[in-house]
């Protein structure tokens, strides 16, 4: 859970290097890495990441991996 700012359901699919959104209305530090690496290391391994913003300021990422069996 997140108490910043939203995240709309149209960014999921741009998510990629060095990608900020809103920059311009939000002041944001790094690179813009952090969720597209999260995307990559999660379609390397048939995991899905979902992003919805839930209330005003309230957003919710989650993410699924499959469960490994031996």
């Amino acid at each position: 859970m997140n108490k910043g700012q939203p995240f709309k359901a149209e960014y999921l699919d741009q998510i990629g290097p060095y990608k900020q959104f809103d920059r311009h209305k939000y002041e944001q530090q790094g690179f813009g890495l952090g969720l597209a690496l999260v995307k990559k290391l999660l379609a390397l391994n048939q995991g899905s990441l979902t992003i919805e913003s839930l209330a005003e300021g309230e957003t919710r990422a989650s993410i699924w991996l499959p469960k490994i069996t031996d």
